[in-house]
């Protein structure tokens, strides 16, 4: 049977109760709405856009009447947002284009897929090697039972040699000698060097937690040859300034802000979005009474979320 080389999609099973799918109302309209925001998800992992979708994909992501309507229904609910949109946690889209709210933070990134392709690319090329010489092995019975064994233990080693006959060396000059055969059975040497420049970034962003994720999407980041170091270091100080007197809980995870790309992002001059912040600083709005007072958020049935009411970071809060 066929490996199934598909990637999935998570999907919450609570989704049709949670409260942005509960703003899309009842009949049809909200049904095609939920259905079009499903289908979004889809062909944002299968293109790998990072949950960025253009305004003209919308009529062939699903068979909807008026795909137009529908999308606004999505962003009207906070579903979606469209460029200019005031979502802390979200990166702002191209002009024409829509992004979906909190993609990367329960979806993989494209650079994740394609990190997941070439590893299982390359377990695929190491299993036909060892296959094809089982298979040579079984084909001729006369073959040295050594051989083969030494082939199942250690498959990155040339076999194809007979070890019954003896060979000489292939010649060198002194000034570069022969290599000695790795024992087998030794151990690689690990890799514990620390990614280029990565202790720089450690120490100018605002929140160092989890610095082994850190290390990770630093490593990957760098690697592409469009992203700028200095830029990232000098995108963290700016981003530590911002926070600086902040709420912690409100500072993304390094990780994080390293995935969503968001050194890109515009230097953020909401200093008024609500009265009486700083910097942009979400404030508490007034205390509802049906969600806990502190954090702000409430038990709906699957597990703690922020209150639809009274968090500072829901539309309906924040909005004056």
């Amino acid at each position: 049977m066929a490996r199934d080389t598909r990637t999935f999609v998570r999907l919450h099973n609570g989704m049709p109760e949670h409260p942005k799918f509960l703003e899309l109302g009842g009949g049809i309209a909200g049904a095609l709405a939920g259905w079009l925001w499903v289908c979004g998800l889809c062909y944002c992992d299968r293109a790998r856009t990072d949950g960025v979708i253009k305004r003209g994909m919308l009529a062939r992501l699903a068979d909807v009447p008026d795909p137009e309507a529908s999308a606004s229904r999505l962003v009207e609910a906070g579903l979606w947002h469209t460029h200019g949109h005031t979502c802390q946690t979200c990166v702002q889209p191209p002009n024409g284009a829509f992004i979906m709210h909190d993609y990367l933070e329960h979806q993989s990134s494209r650079m994740e897929i394609t990190e997941l392709s070439a590893k299982r690319a390359a377990a695929g090329r190491k299993g036909g090697i060892a296959s094809g010489k089982t298979r040579n092995a079984e084909a001729n019975p006369q073959a040295d039972a050594k051989q083969v064994l030494q082939g199942c233990l250690n498959p990155d080693t040339d076999t194809d040699t007979d070890l019954n006959t003896s060979s000489s060396a292939a010649p060198t000059t002194d000034d570069a000698p022969p290599k000695a055969p790795r024992k087998r059975g030794a151990k690689r040497p690990a890799a514990t060097a620390v990614a280029p420049r990565f202790t720089e970034f450690w120490s100018a962003y605002p929140r160092r937690k989890d610095i082994g994720d850190a290390e990770r999407a630093w490593t990957k980041v760098v690697a592409d040859p469009t992203a700028d170091p200095q830029r990232i270091i000098d995108a963290a100080r700016l981003y530590a300034m911002q926070r600086k007197g902040q709420d912690p809980q409100y500072t993304k995870l390094p990780a994080t802000w390293l995935n969503k790309r968001s050194w890109l992002d515009e230097p953020d001059s909401r200093q008024d979005a609500l009265p009486g912040s700083e910097q942009g600083a979400p404030v508490k709005p007034p205390w509802c009474g049906e969600c806990h007072e502190e954090r702000r958020q409430i038990n709906l049935g699957r597990g703690p979320q922020r209150c639809p009411n009274c968090h500072p970071l829901t539309q309906k809060a924040s909005t004056p």
